[in-house]
């Protein structure tokens, strides 16, 4: 059953993660390949169900066929295909994680935005004109640093993180009364910490987002 230390939100580490611009990817085989050879030390297995995101045409959820992971390559069962793609691109290959966090919000702050580029012309009569840009999030989550169960430190600084951010957090989902959270993969930016005389020590996580930013409903019992 999930487990969250503050109810509204969490940080949680996915078991297999590798992200570089040495992963390609090869339609006659099947595979996902990685060039530098960490995807064994990455922590993947055979029958893991994967997702894919910073590919130009691979960014979906496979799973890995049986005896399919090797250093240098993952083979996929072929549903759904794979495009051949090289490498070169920065590519996130990971395993979501199941319903328990490692460190959890009291609080969080989410924010999405835009770029937009002008591309103002004499035509346009000086009125500024723009076109869209990329897209993207950050986020704020602060914690209360008192439980016993929850002495997490840290660590994760500097590296990508999966992050849930609850509006409506059920320990139960198959229950009949559904989860509702907003989940993605992020860069965990800074991690503060604080505490004064006669009180609690809090952490504050600052995230940017390295990957979409999806609305969850769940309705099934976490993993």
């Amino acid at each position: 059953m999930a487990e969250i230390h503050g109810k509204t939100g969490g940080i949680y580490n996915s078991t297999a993660l590798i992200r570089g611009v040495t992963i390609s990817f090869d339609n006659v085989t099947s595979q996902i390949r990685d060039s530098a050879n960490g995807l064994v030390a990455a922590g993947f297995v055979a029958g893991q169900k994967i997702t894919v995101i910073g590919s130009a045409d691979n960014n979906t959820n496979f799973t890995i066929a049986g005896g399919g992971v090797a250093v240098g390559a993952l083979t996929l069962t072929g549903t759904p295909p794979v495009n051949t793609e090289a490498a070169g691109a920065l590519v996130t290959v990971y395993l979501q994680p199941s319903g328990t966090a490692v460190a959890g919000f009291h609080s969080w702050e989410l924010s999405k935005d835009a770029d937009t580029v002008e591309a103002t012309d004499f035509e346009d009569a000086g009125v500024k004109a723009h076109v869209l840009g990329g897209t993207g999030w950050n986020a704020t989550g602060e914690r209360n640093w008192q439980d016993d169960n929850d002495v997490w430190g840290g660590d994760a600084v500097g590296s990508p993180r999966w992050v849930r951010f609850f509006l409506k957090y059920v320990a139960d989902p198959s229950g009949g009364d559904p989860a509702y959270y907003y989940e993605g993969l992020s860069h965990v930016k800074t991690g503060t910490v604080k505490t004064e005389v006669n009180d609690i020590v809090r952490q504050t996580f600052k995230f940017e987002g390295c990957g979409a930013l999806t609305l969850i409903t769940r309705t099934t019992a976490w993993a």
